[in-house]
């Protein structure tokens, strides 16, 4: 009877220890350094939909960081015909040249008008969509509806 007792016993502890190695070997700590994350991509769907208001002398800005072929569609709206906001898209890497004023390349622009449309197919990349109010004296409440197909 005692025979049978200690082998229950050691099979126990046995199990108990090779799932202590199993956890222990499964949730190894992660190295210590830098962690390489994986990019966020934007996916296809709404981007930026709704009022959106625009403080004096600045710009509202959308980052995309796309993995592949998308088009961005979209239509903006001041709130009345003497308001106007210029609607650009520009890839990330000129969006510090376009801060500073600077000439810059740019995919779409619409110049400084109370509304309109923007329909582009971008490319695999990093892109910035922006409404610009910068030349403005006012807060600027644009309605806008855009999202990639």
């Amino acid at each position: 009877m005692y025979q049978k007792v200690a082998w229950s016993a050691i099979i126990v502890v046995v199990l108990l220890l090779l799932a202590l190695m199993q956890f222990v070997r499964v949730n190894q700590p992660k190295p210590s350094g830098e962690e390489k994350t994986q990019p966020l991509y934007t996916s296809k769907g709404p981007l930026v939909n709704g009022p959106v208001t625009i403080q004096p002398r600045d710009f509202f800005s959308k980052h995309l960081n796309l993995n592949r072929r998308l088009r961005l569609t979209g239509t903006f709206r001041t709130a009345n015909l003497r308001s106007r906001v210029s609607t650009l898209v520009i890839s990330a890497q000129h969006l510090q040249p376009w801060k500073l004023g600077s000439d810059h390349p740019f995919l779409a622009r619409t110049g400084y008008v109370p509304g309109g449309k923007v329909n582009l197919v971008l490319e695999a990349g990093t892109y910035v969509l922006l409404i610009d109010n910068r030349e403005g004296d006012e807060n600027q409440s644009v309605d806008v509806d855009f999202h990639l197909e």
